[in-house]
């Protein structure tokens, strides 16, 4: 008779339901992180409010209902709508080049004359004239189309500075601004007459209203550039602000920080399975294997005399009775018939022709 014990194997990591539960927990987690980032987007909630397409159709005229129906405010010196002066700076705007990250001589020529033209308007008078309908990505798409154009724009405006005056003495200053279209892309914009009282510095987070000119593309270099990249462009315009104190822009979102925040979560949960892994691989000890038990080869016969002795089980119970003796007299007999003396002994029946009794 051979007999065999199974080594136990290790313990899991994972008990039972645990991994089930720890994977939806990761799951969850993920899910909330996207409806986070989808509710703060501000288009989420666009469609609560009134669509371009309603407010064309109660205003198939295109013009502002808060606009007054006066006349035209006239300008003070020449504008665009002077033929003369299109047709000169038709040809002056030629020069110009997209992308540059710094105005070069010969493009001071037209960017002087349309601070001329916004410098003999005021905001009401632009804003009146402006197209109301060009996109970021029509300046960007086709510059050569939209030199010269009327635009108005509702900024965002993140950054501003004063410059130097131009050489007809004209005071300026340079924001850096965003819309709602614009997704995060920046206008430059030349500003004559600043508001007094709006902020001014490298953080600002104010809403104005802008009507001016779109001269060009301007080269930029962006935070995150990389050594050998190609600037981004910005178009640049030159016009005048009308600021909105009571609106404030809401800071923008630094998504650095928020991948950041993702791979510390990503950090933490992989430290919390690789502790456990750890754990049950190297720290927790193995179970103590079990004695072993006494077998023979294939056609022995033994006879349970000798299987007792022979197995690990008896030597325990037999080095056991050496402390158990003590409480028992050699003529007692311990529960179960046992009297103490020599290991424990099965003795098979023997009928009456001396073979074994099996029944």
């Amino acid at each position: 008779m051979r007999r065999f014990w199974r080594e136990p194997q290790p313990r899991s990591m994972f008990r039972g339901g645990e991994l089930p539960r720890i994977m939806g927990g990761i799951l969850m987690l993920l899910i909330l992180y996207m409806l986070y980032g989808w509710m703060r987007d501000v288009n989420t909630w666009r469609c609560l409010a009134k669509s371009d397409e309603e407010t064309a159709a109660a205003n198939p005229s295109g013009a502002d209902p808060s606009e007054p129906t006066t006349p035209l405010p006239e300008a003070t010196g020449p504008t665009d709508e002077d033929q003369d002066q299109v047709e000169e700076a038709g040809n002056e705007f030629q020069v110009l080049v997209d992308g540059g990250l710094s105005l070069q001589r010969e493009e001071m020529e037209p960017y002087d004359r349309v601070v001329e033209w916004v410098k003999n308007q005021s905001f009401d008078r632009l804003y009146r004239r402006a197209k109301k309908d060009l996109w970021y990505s029509d300046l960007c798409s086709t510059p050569d189309r939209y030199r010269g154009a009327i635009l108005a724009l509702d900024l965002e405006v993140r950054r501003a500075k004063s410059i130097d005056e131009n050489r007809y003495g004209v005071k300026l200053y340079e924001a850096w601004a965003l819309t709602d279209e614009s997704r995060g892309r920046l206008y430059d914009v030349v500003v004559l007459d600043y508001p007094k009282e709006m902020p001014v510095g490298y953080k600002v987070y104010a809403k104005a209203k802008f009507a001016g000119y779109f001269l060009k593309l301007q080269g930029y270099e962006s935070g995150g550039a990389k050594p050998g990249q190609a600037p981004d462009k910005a178009p640049l315009l030159i016009g005048r602000l009308k600021w909105e104190p009571m609106a404030v822009a809401a800071p923008p979102i630094d998504t650095k920080q928020e991948w950041m925040w993702g791979l510390a979560l990503l950090a933490i949960i992989g430290s919390v399975f690789g502790v456990r892994y750890v754990y049950y691989k190297w720290i927790r000890k193995k179970p103590e294997s079990r004695p072993e038990i006494a077998s023979a080869t294939p056609g022995e016969v033994i006879p349970i005399d000798a299987w007792l002795e022979r197995s690990a089980f008896n030597a325990d119970v037999s080095g056991n009775d050496d402390d158990e003796d003590d409480d028992y007299d050699d003529g007692d007999r311990r529960p179960g018939g046992h009297n103490g003396h020599g290991p424990l002994r099965f003795s098979p029946r023997l009928d009456g022709e001396g073979k074994e009794d099996r029944s």
